[in-house]
């Protein structure tokens, strides 16, 4: 209880607590949770985010996209769900402390609108259909452009030092890692 309190305590003042190495791995209960939330694609990364949060809400995200996008986590890679929820957090709190953050919009006609905000700049893909199917698959964005691709390849670029040079409109927060969060207008 005291880890989790110290971990909830430091994302909100935006400092990565890690994750003792004792947090097991979700239960089928959880994971049927996460499935019937129908938010992002890996379930592991919407129940990450439910711990993170201390389970105060639910992504700013869906499918790969906002929150949901798997490659703002190590990369999309980890071992255990321990090693995710340390990514998850790091990542939290790397976008809290540079004022960067995603938030989630119901549109009230059978879409959504996932915002990436950063120094007063925000863009946004509005997603609409079914947009997590059986295997991850049927989503359908409008208005894209250069938020998200569909490997994530666009927001996160991988690999420290690689950064380009941004337009105007453009804004690039560091992530834990060496990975850039690149929001474009």
């Amino acid at each position: 209880m005291k880890l989790t309190t110290l971990a909830v305590c430091c994302l909100f003042l935006g400092i990565a607590a890690p994750v003792s190495a004792q947090v097991p791995n979700p239960t089928s209960q959880r994971m049927e949770a996460a499935r019937q939330a129908n938010y992002c694609r890996d379930l592991w990364v919407t129940i990450a985010i439910w711990h993170a949060t201390g389970n105060t809400r639910n992504p700013y995200g869906i499918g790969e996209f906002g929150e949901c996008n798997t490659k703002l986590y190590n990369g999309g890679n980890w071992g255990s769900f321990a090693e995710l929820l340390n990514a998850v957090q790091a990542t939290m709190g790397a976008m809290n402390s540079q004022g960067a953050s995603f938030s989630l919009t119901d549109n009230r006609n059978r879409t959504i609108t996932i915002s990436t905000n950063v120094g007063g700049l925000s863009a946004r893909v509005t997603v609409s259909g079914q947009v997590v199917a059986t295997g991850g698959g049927n989503v359908v964005a409008t208005g894209g452009g250069n938020l998200l691709s569909q490997d994530g390849s666009t927001v996160v670029a991988t690999g420290g030092g690689n950064y380009r040079v941004l337009s105007a409109g453009q804004r690039a927060v560091p992530l834990p890692g060496g990975r850039v969060l690149v929001v474009s207008r």
